[in-house]
């Protein structure tokens, strides 16, 4: 369910979960969401970019899981602080 309010779009918990991850807040950013698949690189989130690199030898099923994980326990973000 979304929901727009006066200035912001009310997202589902586990889309506000994956958004506070990725960038450090649970609401869309005025800037683009950057997904990179590189060779040789580790799985990283760098929310200063709103940025994940994916490594590109990984199957959908990793991506999957560590996006989860993302979803799970990398919801601290700045808004909690």
């Amino acid at each position: 369910m979304w929901r727009h309010t006066k200035n912001s779009v009310i997202v589902p918990q586990g889309l506000q979960n994956l958004l506070c991850a990725w960038t450090g807040w649970a609401f869309l950013p005025e800037e683009s969401l950057v997904v990179r698949i590189e060779d040789d690189i580790d799985f990283e989130v760098h929310t200063c970019f709103n940025e994940i690199r994916i490594p590109a030898e990984f199957s959908a099923q990793q991506i999957i899981e560590k996006l989860t994980l993302l979803i799970n326990y990398g919801t601290g973000g700045f808004g909690s602080v």
